[in-house]
């Protein structure tokens, strides 16, 4: 048996320096709790990568979304119904009990044309697709956020917001300054007391002039033999009239400085406000860059849709008046709960999402089915019977019974994104719980590419490739089905927006 030292003591030295490598690693990564603007970017940042027209309840976006070759469109705004102050800055010993939540309300209208054909846009001169109305609120616990972040990482974030908000504290006291609002209020203060002195010295003087007046009027012709009190009656008036004039002044000069601080006050108003935005816009771009080694969030979604879908049928069984009918309609429904799972990773680029969900439904089985073009003709001869004129009338009809019922609905949504330039698959299989044991089985898989804004890092369109199984072990047994024709191929176009 042959002893191979060297190789045995490379193998020990491998494993000490990994584990070495890996104990390194593990203290300088440090796990922390996000704050809720933090959450709001981080979770808004990774569905933007994501969304597609097949979309799903527990998704956290804004979108605008068309599936071009099935005719389908869809839009969805999302808000956050708990939103913190936009201000709200916590040093890194403070993070842990200030953790943001998920909370957040979402609306939807999807639709699409009949038997999924730009020529039947328009039938009988209505508008001939289904619309779904939808509305939906993620909310979750704080205990079901982790992330991880290398502390230098950290060290250096916590340090840019420091700086950034004590620059913003100290612009407001520059502003403050500047604008000279306070040397102008005690100017102002300075003139409403001299107001005040000199109101009181006028009503001295005018009690002042009352008396003399008095004693003039009471000596009467003997006046002559006092004649300083003539003079003295004279000074006094005159120092009431200059009295008057200084108070008329300082009223003219109080409501100058009036005017002159509302100014001044709205122009230090405007000019805070603009520095507060200008804040505002550096911290969401600071946020927007914070590095998370990992980030895994799990969240609860509760949902409900209404439908309504105008269809046409035809049934040859029928009176001939009565074989064509434009006005079916399903007014339909969809409620359920769901659970979400998102694990994200900056540091390999990677995206993992998951919802699973279960919900009540009352709909009908047009998406196994497909219509056919009847034309009805109508004959017109003339009197004397040698010109036939003929108006023909096309609708596009379902020729095979139309089914509505209610049901329960099982269905998952699998995300796996990566790459620098995000890309990945979508898995999306589903179950209707059918009444009497009745069970249909669907299945999409999807190829996913996003495509980015680089300078700030969004994503500005997603696009999807994908083809869906529809009733993929034929439960329906619907007549002269076959496999592939229950297939559907296509491909969407989404545009994600941020509003939040």
């Amino acid at each position: 048996m042959k002893h191979y030292p060297i190789t045995r003591a490379l193998i020990v030295l491998f494993l000490l320096a990994s584990i070495l490598v890996c104990q390194a690693q593990t203290s300088e990564v440090k796990k922390i709790k996000l704050q809720q603007k933090e959450l709001q970017h981080v979770v808004n940042n990774a569905f933007g990568k994501i969304v597609t027209s097949n979309a799903n309840s527990g998704e956290i976006a804004n979108y605008a979304s068309v599936d071009p070759v099935n005719a389908l469109f869809s839009l969805k705004t999302t808000i956050p119904i708990r939103k913190k102050k936009r201000y709200e800055y916590v040093f890194e010993e403070n993070r842990v009990p200030n953790p943001g939540n998920i909370s957040f309300l979402s609306f939807s209208i999807s639709g699409g044309l009949a038997d999924k054909n730009y020529g039947a846009l328009f039938s009988d001169s209505k508008l001939n697709a289904g619309v779904t109305l939808g509305g939906t609120y993620n909310f979750s616990f704080r205990c079901f956020q982790h992330a991880t972040v290398f502390e230098h990482d950290l060290d250096i974030h916590n340090l840019k917001r420091t700086l950034l908000f004590n620059n913003y504290k100290d612009a407001i006291i520059t502003l403050q300054q500047k604008t000279s609002l306070a040397a102008h209020n005690r100017a102002r203060e300075l003139t409403y007391l001299k107001q005040v002195s000199n109101a009181d010295k006028l009503q001295k003087n005018q009690e002042q002039l009352r008396l003399l007046q008095s004693s003039v009027d009471a000596l009467g012709t003997a006046i002559s033999s006092r004649p300083g009190l003539a003079d003295t009656l004279l000074q006094t008036y005159a120092a009431g009239v200059a009295l008057q004039n200084e108070a008329t002044n300082l009223k003219a000069a109080l409501d100058s400085f009036n005017l002159a601080g509302t100014i001044l006050a709205s122009q230090q108003i405007v000019q805070e406000l603009e520095l507060k935005s200008k804040t505002t816009r550096d911290y969401d771009t600071l946020v927007g860059r914070i590095q998370l080694q990992k980030l895994a969030i799990t969240w609860f979604t509760f949902s409900a849709e209404y439908l309504r879908k105008g269809f046409t049928t035809f049934s040859d069984a029928l009176p001939f008046e009565q074989q064509i009918d434009t006005k079916q309609q399903l007014n339909g429904y969809s409620f359920g709960f769901a659970v979400n799972h998102l694990i994200q990773s900056k540091l390999f680029r990677r995206t993992f999402f998951v919802n699973a969900g279960i919900y009540k439904m009352r709909n009908n089985n047009l998406a196994l089915l497909s219509t056919t073009t009847i034309e009805q003709t109508k004959t017109i001869t003339n009197s004397a019977g040698d010109t036939v004129r003929k108006i023909t009338k096309k609708y596009n009809a379902y020729t095979k019974p139309v089914e509505i019922y209610k049901f329960w609905n099982l269905s998952a949504h699998l995300y796996y994104i990566f790459g620098k330039t995000p890309k990945g698959f979508h898995f999306f299989p589903s179950l209707d719980l059918k009444p009497e044991k009745h069970k249909v089985a669907n299945c999409t898989l999807g190829y996913i590419m996003s495509f980015q804004n680089t300078a700030k890092d969004q994503p500005v369109l997603n696009a999807e490739l994908y083809v869906r199984f529809n009733d993929i072990f034929n439960d329906a047994k619907l007549e002269k089905s076959k496999f592939y024709s229950r297939n559907e191929i296509g491909v969407s176009f989404t545009v994600p927006f941020n509003i939040f």
